[in-house]
């Protein structure tokens, strides 16, 4: 894959909205951690 022949379009759809995703992913099962934990602690 030449990166330097793809869309701005392409990048985004390639790399970036993927990472967002794994972002907010992560972000979500973060959260729900520390809700449980701080649930458990009291």
């Amino acid at each position: 894959m030449n990166k330097k022949s793809l869309s701005e379009r392409d990048i985004c759809t390639k790399f970036i909205t993927p990472s967002e995703e794994l972002m907010i992913f992560a972000q979500r099962k973060l959260s729900q951690h520390i809700i449980m934990h701080e649930r458990n602690a009291c």
